[in-house]
């Protein structure tokens, strides 16, 4: 009986598919994403479920819409009834394992259907309440970064130690993702590896953090910009969170962003080699995409993400690759989604689709190469969410759960992301109801056709209000 394929899926934290050499890019900052690309399928124009991690994993897992699993937050817990990937493939008997950063062990039942969940350090390092650990991470750099006396050097050490004893660094992971193929490739495997380098502050190591530095590469966005004491989010300056020796031009931080995709791309050729070591890599079904992309400027945000789902944070690379079934060097351009991967999985193998999964399968997709499901995608959360074709997007904007968010902060100091974001792009007067684009004819989303494109409008309302009104997933 011929062995089950295995299944690596490999996502990469904040990455925007324009930042990869497949798409286009100037920096060669992708030879071996390129390479798998190359070999698969790309699709131009896959969208994240939601603007940030939390939600957007667990999207990934469960194939449900963020305003459905209900994930808002770390400390937020995935239904025990909700059917995941991992727990799907386990069933059926595949091993299973993550390995990733341990911000993503805050997020409760996350881990539940893995035999093997690796994110650096043990809870009991942060004296055993993982909620603790963005405190302390936060009240630590708020003391480097407020006293003066304190080494300029002290932030950049502190946040490579964090990235080291958190698997928040590339290599860790790809060598724990090794180790652990080294004694369980025999039999058909599930191995999920998450990579965070490219999340802010970006520090890749020294080898790649000079790549790009001062390469005659210039971006629209370059210039001096004030550095942000008070915000995490780069609301028109860089926030001193993610800063380095103070430096204020905004071409740096993207030479560094791109350094950290090259850091991990490198770290993709490692394993994919191996796994050719095993001779398991035609066996082996690869899936690339990310949890969300990352602002460079557009809307005058800078090197963040979360809150209003604009495209450079929802528009994400999605690549698959099985030579034994899928045709190789493939561009499909119609809108897919995140919560489309785990159907396509279960699919490929032949594996019953569980009830609660509310994405689509991409097969027949690949196969037919043309548009199999309904030609609109939905992201976003209860406060900000989006109905999108390759053309149009309307974006609902609901004041009310902003509202009721605003009220139950965390510690009333903490706003919103899409609070702080509507505040910077409407000012303080109120938010619109609603946010239509053109996004062929207006790419960067600079005019709202609410109000002049009525009837094209009201249609993606129905349908928006119509996904909406629908209860969420019959659980298993």
């Amino acid at each position: 009986m011929q062995k089950k394929p295995s299944v690596l899926l490999i996502t990469i934290d904040t990455l925007r598919p324009d930042h990869l050499g497949y798409s286009g890019y100037e920096r060669n900052t992708s030879v071996h994403i390129d390479k798998i690309a190359k070999a698969g399928i790309i699709f131009d124009n896959a969208i994240a479920q939601d603007t940030w991690p939390a939600p957007s994993m667990v999207s990934i897992s469960t194939s449900t819409y963020s305003f459905c699993h209900n994930v808002s937050y770390y400390g937020d817990s995935i239904d025990n009834s909700l059917s995941t990937l991992p727990g799907v493939l386990k069933k059926n008997g595949y091993q299973t394992c993550f390995i990733g950063p341990y911000i993503l062990s805050q997020i409760g039942n996350f881990a539940r259907d893995f035999d093997f969940f690796n994110v650096g350090v043990r809870k009991n390092i942060f004296f055993g309440f993982s909620r603790f650990t963005i405190i302390i991470n936060l009240a630590v750099k708020f003391i480097l970064y407020h006293f003066p006396l304190i080494s300029r050097y002290c932030v950049t050490i502190y946040d490579r130690i964090i990235k080291i004893i958190n698997n928040s660094r590339a290599d860790i992971v790809t060598k724990k993702a090794i180790k652990w193929l080294k004694g369980n490739s025999s039999k058909p495997f599930f191995l999920w590896v998450h990579y965070f380098d490219t999340h802010a502050p970006y520090r890749p190591p020294p080898s790649c953090s000079k790549a790009f530095f001062d390469d005659g590469f210039e971006q629209k966005i370059r210039r001096s910009l004030p550095i942000l004491w008070k915000t995490m989010f780069g609301l028109g300056g860089i926030s001193k969170y993610i800063t380095e020796r103070n430096i204020n031009d905004a071409e740096y931080y993207v030479s560094q962003y791109d350094g950290a995709i090259y850091f991990i791309d490198r770290q993709i050729g490692v394993l994919s080699s191996f796994l050719e070591s095993l001779k398991l890599e035609k066996d082996t079904l690869i899936i690339l995409s990310s949890d969300q992309g990352e602002y460079m400027g557009e809307h005058d945000f800078y090197f963040s993400h979360a809150g209003v789902p604009l495209e450079p944070v929802i528009k994400v690379p999605l690549i698959i690759k099985y030579s034994k079934v899928l045709p190789a060097g493939v561009s499909i351009n119609f809108p897919v989604q995140t919560i489309d991967i785990a159907p396509t999985v279960v699919d490929i193998l032949g594996i019953s689709r569980p009830l609660t999964f509310q994405g689509s399968s991409l097969l027949d997709a690949m196969l037919k190469r043309k548009c199999c499901h309904a030609p609109y995608v939905f992201t976003g959360d209860k406060k900000t969410i989006a109905v999108r074709t390759d053309q149009y997007k309307l974006i609902y904007i609901d004041s009310k759960e902003i509202e009721r968010f605003e009220k139950r902060k965390l510690l009333s100091l903490l706003h919103s992301p899409a609070y702080l974001q509507l505040k910077h792009l409407f000012g303080s007067s109120g938010f619109p109801e609603y946010l239509f684009y053109d996004l062929k004819n207006d790419p960067l989303e600079a005019n709202n056709l609410i109000d002049t494109e009525k009837e094209k409008a009201e249609a993606f309302k129905k349908i928006l209000f119509g996904i909406l009104s629908q209860s969420c997933p019959k659980y298993d």
